[in-house]
């Protein structure tokens, strides 16, 4: 058994010990919080954390410090007792609390607001007199609240007393499952579900405290004593880690905690946290030296980011101690800015301004790797480059150097900033000049400087070799540069934005097997051998998957086939370190950083190895490891922390399942909804977004504000949503909150029944009024009945005698209206139109002397009849019950001989039909023009409105469309002028009517349009045009269409006036007249008139 135990520990001393020893860990990112930041007693003692929601809870001297991310709250006990101990409940979901003289639990109140709930209030009083409560544990067989009288375990919500028989209790423990005390003057004991029973070798400790057992393997626990460590056996307890032994001792050991990695973390009194390999060996101290903020830790948490909280004597530390990210800076003996760094012979090596440096390990616990400088001489160190035995340093002042074991010796005398090794001829090394290129040439273990390259006077930066050997390099002139060997002999060709390379700085590097040159901004181009051209180049983007908008830079491969890059998404020139790693015939993509460091690109900035890249940048030097960074957590919360209402809290932000639903008045002017991300790493960084379901349409732009306020919402059911995005761009699961907005006190369901009673009392009470009033009119209109009786049956007979005149009368008017329709029709087809103003004469004069009676009677019969139906209508329900024979009679007469509502009929229709023939005749008399003189001055559009009402008011399937705008009088003939629109107006109908007969034009489609305008902006000509969607006319007969006698219908469908008379109307005035017209698409005809 000893042996196999010795097998182990050979086993985990070596393959750790090598695992940690190749490790080259710089300082550890952390974040230090204060008492001026929590606004709480300085001291703490526990922390734990909300599984649901991520939020942290710490043990202060106060009552229990709750941190969302971005804000501190203080949560007090019933007694207001500091609180030594804390502990999460899954099951119940509850973050557990043990203070002074009390322990219980946190609960969300009504409104959300977490609060202390005791359970301890329910023992019994003398049970309740322990002092403090130490340590928590959540364990399969109950809840352990350890106090140092009594250890108290809640099962099913019922608490189970445990006392010692003797002394008192020190501190317990969980590991390996099982609960441990340490009981003092009796040892270490272990809880067997019933009591607590003192383990193999336990007795050991009677005199010893102990501060902290831990998980060390299935059977064995370590135990940490500050008289040093133990491993505790299944059969006993035995020494261990003894080189560990002073600094227990010293620093005063007091908590401790098993860590994923098989290592331990052990919180002490005055010497911070000491991390403990697997030998119990110290690998590392994190105090205050190296930023942990105080030296007095009292316990370690490790949350689900595996991330340590420390709580201190002065404020708590969060380490991201399993972070890929470290850092140097000049506390490891960094002090100037670096220029080039590489690995040689096992050691990484940094040339800065200053000095050359070499990372060594050193003595120190708290800062474990140191930058030395090498050889004592101030000078710049540009380019370091790694030859197997030996290592060449460019510096600025005194040129290049060898560096080997035998010391340090120059080849080269030129000011050099970049040295590239040739793949082609691995003994040539080039030199990248401020003035120029040069190369050294290794001979026989001895250097050859071959001298600068003709036809290169530029400063050269950057160098890169490609697959035959020629040599790219930059200009900071601007554009590139290459440098061909044919023949021994040297050929420089330079490039520029006329060879399509952009007007920027221009690194050229060779990656994945070929050249590619990159731009400051990240931008990818290639060189076109047979065009002799740069074209920009995005093949990169497509084979990594990666989008176009994004930016690359290679930065080089490393033996595995893993491709290095730095990619960029901003206009800041700020890129972090990716790498692809190939999946079959794909890549899969990983960023390093994703967001935590940014820095400037640069040329040299990056050092890549198969699992770490290091790289420059905010005065630091940074490590990224690979292995660590794919294991960075992608899971944190965002929570919706407070909802206020105009500064009233409605919501405190805890998770309630039994939360009622927020309820807002109408007409509230601010709503706030305050949230945090528990994503502790750069909180500055994180963004968020959000949307109001029933109120925006879209999620939010990102930003960083942590709350957002909402003025004067209409009343309806709401949904606010959040999410978050932290500094590596993960993005949290939403967090939401319903909430009602109220309508109006005027549309609520009150106000609705409200309305509903006054309504009904007001009918009420207006139909008791009205029956009142009646009844008192009743018999008012009762005593008129027998004189109304007498009236009527006078004004019976009169009625009757009115409507027999009424009819005689209509009679006469459609007589007279047929008579005029007989007229009109006639004079539309009279072939010469010259007669017309005689006919008018003698038809108005004809149907002008009915008219002057007919109107006259018309108006008093009207106003007669009304005043007859007044009173017959106010008569009858006076005579409805006489019982008189004779008055009976004439009421039935009344009823079955007048209609009432017939009559009033034929009166408006016999009114409106002469009023239509007293139109028509002035229609007439404008027409034919009868006092006209032979040229007068006029407003044709008054004519040609008249024109068409009067001839065409009755083609109802034709759209006539006016558009008249020439108000300024012009002197014509007008009858020849109304003569010739009729005549065009004809034509136009009937080319439309031709187009229905054809099928080319649907029936009511027709359209004609006349318009009058000036003549191309001249007041005084008249532009006067009739267009149609007629038949169209064709292109062989528009020509002929103005010639005397000449049509293209059968005898005997002319009507009126042809084309050819129009001609001469229009000639007569001094006019012209034009034509357009397509075939199916109908013909437009314009006479132009002087004024």
């Amino acid at each position: 058994m000893t042996s196999l135990r010795i097998s182990i520990f050979v086993f985990y001393f070596f393959i750790l010990h090598a695992l940690y020893a190749q490790n080259e860990e710089g300082l550890i990112p952390t974040q230090y919080y204060s008492t001026s930041q929590f606004f709480a007693h300085n001291q703490n003692w526990a922390v734990t954390q909300d599984q649901q929601t991520g939020l942290i809870y710490a043990g202060n001297n106060v009552g229990v410090l709750e941190f969302d991310g971005a804000t501190w709250r203080i949560i007090h006990t019933a007694n207001r007792t500091m609180v030594r101990s804390l502990a999460y409940d899954p099951v119940g979901q509850r973050v557990l609390v043990g203070a002074q003289g009390e322990f219980g639990y946190l609960k969300p109140d009504s409104v959300g607001i977490m609060r202390y709930v005791s359970l301890s209030a329910a023992l019994p009083e003398e049970a309740r007199r322990f002092v403090n409560v130490w340590r928590i544990w959540v364990t399969n067989k109950g809840i352990f609240f350890q106090t140092n009288t009594e250890v108290f375990i809640l099962q099913n919500e019922t608490l189970r007393i445990i006392k010692p028989d003797q002394s008192s209790f020190h501190f317990s423990f969980f590991a390996n499952g099982n609960i441990y005390v340490t009981l003092r003057n009796v040892g270490l004991q272990k809880f067997n579900g019933d009591q607590f029973e003192t383990v193999p070798g336990g007795d050991r400790f009677h005199k010893t405290p102990i501060y902290a057992v831990l998980s060390y393997a299935p059977d064995t626990v370590l135990i940490a004593t500050q008289e040093g460590l133990f491993l505790g056996l299944n059969n006993g307890v035995i020494p261990f880690g003894e080189s560990s032994k002073s600094f227990l001792k010293t620093k005063r050991v007091y908590n401790g905690l098993s860590l994923p990695d098989g290592r331990f973390a052990l919180a002490t009194l005055t010497g911070g946290v000491a991390i403990l390999d697997r030998n119990g060996t110290i690998a590392r101290v994190l105090d205050k030296s190296n930023g942990l903020g105080d030296n007095a830790a009292k316990s370690i948490f490790l949350d689900r980011d595996k991330a340590l909280w420390v709580p201190l004597e002065k404020g708590i530390c969060r380490i991201e101690y399993f972070s890929p990210f470290t850092y140097f800076d000049d506390r490891v003996g960094l002090l100037s800015q670096f220029e080039t760094f590489v690995r040689w012979k096992g050691k990484f090596y940094i040339g800065t301004k200053d000095a050359l440096y070499v990372l060594d390990r050193q003595q120190s616990l708290h800062i474990p790797y140191q930058f030395k400088t090498l050889y004592d001489v101030p000078e710049e160190h540009w380019s370091l480059l790694p030859m197997g035995d030996i290592m060449l340093d460019a510096t600025f002042r005194n040129g290049i150097y060898e560096i080997s074991s035998h010391g340090r010796k120059r080849i080269s005398p030129n000011s050099t900033a970049f040295l590239l090794r040739s793949r082609l001829d691995t003994h040539r090394v080039y030199a990248a000049l401020w003035d120029g290129l040069s190369s050294v040439y290794l001979r026989n273990g001895i250097w050859v400087d071959e001298g600068r390259y003709a036809g290169i006077s530029d400063e050269v930066r950057v160098i890169a070799e490609d697959s035959d050997g020629s040599l790219w390099m930059d200009q900071k002139t601007g554009g590139c540069a290459r440098m061909s060997r044919i023949n021994d002999s040297i050929y420089v060709q330079r490039f520029s934005v006329k060879d399509g390379l952009p007007n920027l700085t221009i690194n050229p590097y060779f990656f994945f097997g070929r050249m590619w040159f990159a731009t400051d901004n990240g931008a990818l181009y290639r060189y076109d051998e047979k065009a002799s051209r740069f074209y920009p180049d995005t093949t990169l983007h497509h084979r990594l998957g990666i989008a176009t908008s994004k930016m690359i830079s290679p930065i080089g491969e490393t033996s595995d086939g893993t491709l290095w890059f730095a990619l960029g998404n901003d206009e800041s020139m700020r890129f972090e370190p990716a790498y692809a790693v190939p999946d079959g015939d794909t890549y899969r993509v990983t960023i390093l950083a994703h967001g935590r460091l940014k820095i400037k690109l640069s040329p040299g900035n990056f050092f890549i190895e198969e699992n770490a890249v290091w790289f420059y940048g905010h005065d630091n030097f940074y490590r990224v490891d690979r292995l660590r960074a794919n294991g960075l957590s992608h899971d944190f919360k965002v929570n919706i922390r407070k909802f206020t209402l105009n500064d009233s809290l409605l919501y405190g932000g805890a998770l309630h399942s039994a939360l009622p639903t927020i309820v807002v008045p109408f007409g509230t002017s601010v709503i706030r909804v305050d949230y945090a991300a528990t994503a502790f790493e750069n909180q500055n960084d994180i963004h968020f977004k959000f949307k109001l379901d029933g109120f925006d349409e879209e999620w939010s732009a990102r930003t960083t504000e942590a709350f957002k306020e909402y003025t004067h919402l209409p009343e309806g059911k709401y949904t606010f949503r959040v999410k978050g995005y932290n500094v590596y761009e993960f993005e949290s699961s939403e967090a939401f909150i319903d909430f009602i907005v109220l309508p109006p006190w005027y549309r609520t369901w009150w106000s609705f029944v409200l309305y509903f009673f006054v309504g009904a009392g007001v009918v009420y009470a207006g139909f008791r009024w009205r029956v009142r009033l009646l009844r008192l009119r009743n018999k008012e209109l009762s005593a008129r009945v027998e004189e109304r009786t007498r009236e009527l049956a006078s004004a019976n007979h009169e009625i009757e005698t009115q409507r027999d005149f009424l009819k005689n009368m209509n009679q006469q008017l459609e007589s007279a209206l047929k008579d005029l329709r007989e007229t009109q029709t006639q004079l539309i087809q009279t072939e010469k139109m010259a007669t017309v103003g005689q006919m008018v004469a003698g038809v108005m004069h004809e149907i002008n002397n009915p008219l002057t009676f007919i109107l006259p009677n018309i108006e008093y019969i009207e106003k007669s009849w009304k005043k007859l139906v007044i009173y017959t209508e106010r008569s009858k329900p006076h005579v409805a019950g006489a019982q008189d024979p004779e008055l009976l009679a004439i009421i039935q007469d009344i009823e079955r001989g007048l209609l009432i509502d017939e009559t009033f009929g034929a009166l408006d229709s016999m009114r409106r039909g002469s009023q239509r023939i007293k139109q028509v005749v002035v229609n007439l008399r404008a027409f034919a023009a009868m006092d006209y003189l032979p040229k007068s001055e006029t407003v044709v559009d008054v004519h040609i409105e008249q024109t068409v009402d009067l001839f065409f008011g009755t083609v109802k399937d034709i759209s006539f469309v006016k558009k008249l705008a020439y108000p300024t009088p012009i002197r014509v003939r007008i009858q020849e002028f109304n003569q010739s629109v009729v005549a065009i107006l004809n034509n136009a109908v009937q080319a439309i009517r031709d187009a229905e007969m054809q099928g080319t034009l649907e029936r009511g489609k027709g359209v004609i349009e006349i318009r009058t305008q000036s003549h191309k902006g001249d007041a005084n000509t008249l532009e006067f045009s009739i267009s149609d969607n007629g038949i169209g006319i064709p292109e062989d007969i528009l020509p002929r269409i103005f010639e005397p006698f000449f049509t293209t219908r059968s005898v005997g469908q002319g009507r009126g006036l042809g084309l050819s008379e129009v001609y001469a109307v229009v000639h007569k005035h001094n006019g012209l007249i034009t034509t357009q017209s397509k075939v199916g698409h109908g013909t437009t005809l314009t006479i132009t008139l002087p004024a």
